[in-house]
């Protein structure tokens, strides 16, 4: 199904959407950030992943210059339009920051969760774009880029402080965040 929107489903199924169990997986938004950088500068999954990798990610030499290039109005525009990037707010909340989805579960215990909320095992759920190798960590980024990360992806440091603190079995639906 790949990454859709709310607005996107909703669209695309108005009546069914009311209906439907509609659910998100939050990660922590620099643990996110730090594994697309490093997914895209190791190539990715497919052609488009690598080619974005190739264009966007790698002619930087580090975490830190790579970020601070989201400085630029421009620059932030092209890089979050690809959905590795992508506020993970955009996902959940109208543009009046109401959400849309009835469940927010954490990145660390979705398969735990999904399955409890689903009422099914989920064994056959796996994370298939796990990026292999070396891996940059939290504590390579400057604080310059930390400000401009918690600035850039502020709705969702909201999202993941508000929305996974209540647990997995709360209606989010039509709250206000």
């Amino acid at each position: 199904m790949g990454h859709r929107t709310w607005k996107q489903w909703y669209t695309a199924a108005p009546e069914q959407f009311v209906e439907w169990k509609k659910f998100a997986i939050l990660r922590d938004p620099i643990d996110r950030y730090l594994s697309a950088y490093d997914y895209l500068s190791k190539g990715g999954r497919n052609a488009i992943d690598a080619e974005f990798g190739r264009r966007f990610v790698k002619p930087y030499r580090d975490i830190n210059s790579f970020t601070l290039t989201l400085k630029s109005k421009s620059r932030y525009s092209q890089v979050s339009k690809y959905f590795h990037f992508r506020p993970q707010s955009d996902y959940v909340l109208s543009d009046n920051t109401i959400c849309k989805v009835n469940h927010l579960l954490s990145f660390e215990n979705y398969s735990q969760e999904l399955s409890g909320l689903l009422g099914m095992t989920t064994d056959s759920i796996s994370h298939k774009n796990k990026t292999a190798g070396k891996r940059t960590l939290k504590a390579e980024l400057s604080t310059e880029s930390i400000a401009l990360l918690k600035e850039i992806y502020d709705k969702d440091f909201v999202l993941c402080e508000k929305g996974l603190s209540k647990g997995v079995r709360h209606d989010f639906y039509d709250e206000v965040f």
